[in-house]
């Protein structure tokens, strides 16, 4: 099977946030595609529930810390080739340094970002921005 002709690109937004409501920005940058990431395009493409990009995931050494579910989809309007997803992850939800967030499907990941040091602890929310811009590749 041929790689799909498109060329995604990815920027994360992270952000701690406090009881107070204070926001820290603790990564603002890059993603990388995983190997299925067309793979879960061409399912998603199909219909196939499994493959809708539904939950981002933090994880340790690995293993996973916890997901939260994506509780927000943009999609600006007018033509546009960006896609936003958010999760927070609550003040309950971990109490660890993750190392790696991962954009999911229940079929795979799509994409991630390793060698993170971020670390939440009870007293605050974790949001994460994620957009994928696609385009597509002449190339």
């Amino acid at each position: 099977m041929t790689t799909l002709p498109v060329k995604i690109q990815g920027h994360i937004n992270a952000k701690l946030i406090t009881s107070d409501g204070n926001e820290l920005t603790v990564y603002n940058g890059h993603n990388d595609l995983t190997s299925d990431w067309d793979n879960i395009l061409r399912r998603a493409l199909a219909g196939q529930n499994n493959a809708h990009i539904t939950k981002i995931g933090a994880y340790k050494n690995g293993a996973l810390l916890a997901e939260a579910d994506i509780t927000q989809f943009n999609y600006p309007t007018g033509i546009s080739n960006e896609i936003e997803f958010v999760a927070i992850f609550s003040e309950t939800s971990f109490n660890d340094t993750l190392d790696e967030i991962r954009l999911t499907a229940p079929l795979a990941s799509f994409s991630s970002k390793t060698g993170l040091s971020i670390q939440k602890d009870q007293t605050a929310k974790l949001s994460i921005d994620w957009k994928l811009t696609i385009n597509l590749d002449n190339t």
